[in-house]
């Protein structure tokens, strides 16, 4: 939770057959979802309820229960509030937040991202992906991705130098595709992650998408928007 915290200050919480925490980047360029199912929490709502929420006090709180017997988060429309409430040992806690003025017009832009049909789809370690971004800064703020048969290609260019790296992710990728995100950004998705394996999906000029499967039904999801404007060197 406090990875998605540091990640966006600000989001909403949904309870509908589990808990989801979507989180929207101040300035735009990325979304996280975490869904925790029915497969990882119990869940009585009988209605979709939605709350906008400060995640960073709510990661503040939720860090004060270490190793809890349960932990249970509840929302009260009548007072705007959110409940978390633990037991840990002998002890039993209770928070309540309140939640948050935000932009009416701000939309859940996950149903428009999952519309994307992506042409780059393969599974790779994240850890090896953090490792070859951080080669790529070395020399630049953003890196560009692109694919020929089973290989992802991760690529920068700058003044300093250039710097090329292939991960064969053994399956074939469809599609020759070529994009470039932000470095600081994918460090941000990666670092907290450790060593799993991921999927990542992505397609020319699209936003990526960064999936960490935690359970069957259950996940850590991010789209990334591309840089555009591909001011760097145009073929390697």
């Amino acid at each position: 939770m406090k990875s998605v915290a540091e990640f966006c200050d600000e989001g909403f919480i949904h309870f509908d057959n589990g808990i989801r925490f979507i989180g929207i980047d101040p300035s735009r360029i990325a979304v996280m979802e975490l869904l925790m199912a029915n497969d990882v929490v119990e869940s009585d709502s009988k209605n979709k309820l939605s709350a906008p929420v400060k995640l960073w006090d709510l990661a503040k709180v939720i860090a004060r229960f270490k190793n809890p017997k349960e932990l249970e988060l509840a929302y009260d429309e009548s007072t705007n509030k959110i409940t978390i409430k633990g037991v840990i040992g002998k002890k039993k806690k209770t928070f309540k937040l309140p939640t948050i003025d935000i932009d009416e017009n701000l939309e859940d832009p996950l149903p428009a991202l999952a519309k994307i049909k992506y042409n780059a789809i393969f599974k790779v370690g994240s850890d090896l992906l953090l490792d070859v971004i951080k080669d790529g800064e070395l020399f630049a703020e953003s890196v560009r991705f692109s694919t020929h048969n089973t290989i992802l290609i991760v690529s920068t260019y700058g003044v300093g130098g250039e710097n090329i790296s292939e991960i064969d992710t053994g399956n074939e990728i469809y599609g020759k595709e070529k994009t470039r995100y932000s470095i600081k950004y994918l460090k941000k998705i990666l670092t907290p992650m450790g060593s799993t394996d991921i999927l990542i999906m992505f397609k020319s000029d699209y936003p990526i998408a960064i999936r960490d499967k935690l359970s069957e039904k259950s996940h850590m999801l991010y789209y990334l928007a591309p840089i555009v404007d591909d001011k760097e060197r145009p073929d390697y």
